[in-house]
């Protein structure tokens, strides 16, 4: 079916907002100029923004203009355990997952030391980029041993969640611990994610234990342009 108009409009303006040509809080050109840059009317283009407006991406300020809403994904996994799926379902968010990868691999030194294993031991390295909304949200490598676990391999995880594969094998992850650092993108990572080279983005390791035992170890790179963390809260007991 052939795309309307200001439906073309309003796809251009989104894919502006998703690769930072326009960056969040800041105004977007006025209707006349857009309706200049276009070649269209005025209220084409302002069919094309109240689209945007009504979905979200953008907010209409009384006498200011218009502005790119902030409208980051708050990701509260760092205090529980949930998966992507799980988590993004719960916020209201539309999941979905591309499965680059998935191979039997040598051991890094780094994933020996955090799954306990023998250094260049046999490890199963699970390469996929998750998305929001059709947004891609985090790129994320997750390494598991390959002994008892060799079923894993060859599985399509853009339909099937890790984790519930674990599960009905008999091991069920109930312990992580996580470190969260800060990075800014390469190449790579920026290309996979849609953004620009140098943009920030959170970095988590982590280290899923099943009985106490670590079975999963994580690299995950989360785009920092449309993702916030929310972290548990502390209390202070006064003094007497």
């Amino acid at each position: 079916m052939k795309k309307k108009l200001y439906e073309i409009i309003r796809d251009d303006l989104l894919e502006k907002i998703k690769d930072s040509t326009y960056k969040i809080d800041e105004m977007i050109p006025k209707e006349t100029d857009l309706a200049l840059e276009y070649e269209v009317s005025r209220p084409t283009v302002r069919q094309a923004i109240q689209s945007l407006v009504d979905e979200g991406y953008l907010d209409r300020v009384k006498g200011k203009g218009t502005f790119v809403k902030n409208n980051k994904i708050i990701q509260d996994f760092t205090n529980i355990i949930k998966s992507f799926n799980d988590d993004m379902k719960a916020k209201g968010i539309k999941p979905s997952t591309k499965l680059i990868s998935s191979d039997l691999v040598e051991c890094p030194e780094r994933v020996a030391n955090a799954l306990h294993l023998k250094s260049k031991s046999k490890v199963i390295k699970i390469c996929r980029l998750r998305y929001a909304d059709s947004i891609p949200a985090v790129l994320v490598n997750t390494y598991l041993p390959h002994d008892g676990l060799e079923n894993l391999i060859g599985i399509d995880y853009s339909s099937v969640s890790l984790y519930t594969c674990l599960d009905q094998l008999g091991y069920k992850i109930n312990k992580v611990s996580r470190i969260l650092e800060m990075k800014i993108s390469d190449e790579l990572s920026a290309s996979l994610l849609n953004i620009a080279c140098g943009d920030p983005l959170f970095f988590f390791k982590t280290i899923g234990y099943h009985k106490d035992l670590p079975l999963e170890y994580s690299e995950a790179w989360y785009n920092g342009n449309i993702n916030s963390f929310k972290l548990q809260e502390i209390f202070c007991k006064g003094t007497q």
